[in-house]
């Protein structure tokens, strides 16, 4: 359990001693089980080395194990990395039971960097988060990682091409009939942890924590606190979930209980190139239009959005506004918004996006909707639109 379950709500009766009744849970987290009120606790501890590669051996197999020489080896090595969790060995195990050659066995084996950044890039979703492919592959576009291609259909192609291997790598999840994703935890986990040797081979720090609270957030938006960190925010994913936070150079996934009416705080955050919001039903607008915005922009000439090149929103029914007044967007490429929303003005005007703009999407009864200042510039734009109904 990774959080407090009301057992009423699951069909299990109060438990007390007049029923008799007890119930078992399992949890990494002693915050669960005071939570849950648990009155016994034991503590299992991790498997000792014998006993580790002991349970990593009956997953993957004899047969598996003396396929090749160098295999055993390797198993040893993967045994102790995962430090004697046994429900590491079970899932990663199982995952290595078809594979009999040592290339199969390192992570080095993915076809190219293309396909690694991929990988590591799935790790920065929640834990057991179902990802649509086609959502996802969008993300790797704004990334960059598939901008070897010119044509936008043969970026999507190539990206359920990276899809499908990492799905028979049995590093991703899901069925292929459903077009959705997702990677197991302790998978992601691996992930994150290799993300940081790759990081150090690209010269930047992949992962690390960055501490956004809520108050500071409020700070943000007054204007009376500025981090320095934000000034490096390339990509940004939020979603309202649990408390998680996590930074990378350049990147930030903000998962909250912090129910964010706005974002002002972006104007912070000039050299942010890709942003995704999703799932927040409080988010109002992106960019406050109250006066204490206004008068910050103003006086610090702060250029909101200056890199932007890819925007998605998604699962905001009551978002009304990106912005008040049009911005230039001179690097924007793609607007994506799905049909959840009150957004009815697009920030946009004849000088916008002028030479980048390639797509608006969205769905034909949101398109109909929007409001635009005269029926030209609604021309203008409506060669970008593609859509998604």
């Amino acid at each position: 359990m990774w959080e407090r379950l009301n057992l009423f709500k699951v069909g299990i009766p109060d438990l007390n001693d007049q029923t008799k009744s007890k119930a078992v849970l399992t949890t990494r987290s002693e915050q669960v089980c005071n939570e849950m009120e648990v009155h016994k606790r034991t503590r299992v501890e991790c498997l000792n080395p014998d006993e580790a590669f002991s349970l990593f051996r009956n997953k993957v197999g004899e047969n598996v194990l003396n396929s090749h020489l160098n295999i055993k080896r390797l198993a040893k090595i993967v045994v102790k990395e995962c430090k004697g969790l046994p429900l590491a060995f079970i899932i990663i195990g199982l995952s290595m039971a078809s594979r009999k050659t040592p290339r199969e066995w390192d992570y080095d084996h993915l076809d190219n960097d293309t396909v690694k950044s991929c990988f590591l890039y799935c790790s920065l979703f929640p834990e057991d988060h179902e990802i649509w492919n086609g959502n996802l592959i969008e993300l790797w576009i704004g990334e960059g990682f598939l901008d070897k291609f010119a044509d936008i259909y043969e970026a999507h192609n190539q990206g359920e091409e990276i899809i499908r291997s990492l799905k028979l790598a049995c590093l991703l999840e899901g069925d292929v009939l459903k077009g959705r994703c997702k990677m197991h935890d302790v998978i992601r986990d691996m992930g994150l942890w290799l993300s940081c040797d790759y990081g150090e081979e690209k010269h930047k720090s992949f992962i690390r924590e960055f501490g956004i609270s809520e108050s500071s957030i409020h700070e943000y938006k007054k204007g009376t606190y500025r981090a320095e960190e934000l000034d490096k925010i390339e990509v940004m994913i939020l979603y309202t979930g649990q408390d998680i936070k996590e930074y990378e150079e350049g990147h930030v996934k903000l998962s909250t209980g912090c129910r964010f009416l706005d974002l002002t705080w972006l104007i912070y955050a000039p050299s942010l190139e890709c942003m995704l919001v999703f799932r927040s039903k409080e988010m109002e607008e992106i960019i406050g239009g109250d006066e204490c915005g206004e008068l910050e922009i103003e006086q610090q000439n702060l250029c909101i959005f200056s890199r932007l090149v890819a925007l998605w929103l998604f699962k905001l029914p009551n978002l009304r506004s990106i912005y008040r007044w049009a911005l230039p967007f001179p690097f924007l490429t793609k607007i994506v918004v799905s049909s959840w929303t009150k957004l009815r003005k697009l920030p946009l005007n004849s000088s916008s996006a002028t030479n980048t703009l390639e797509i608006i999407q969205g769905n034909s009864r949101w398109w109909e909707g929007l409001e635009w200042e005269d029926d030209n510039l609604k021309h203008t734009f409506i060669r970008y639109f593609v859509c998604k109904d």
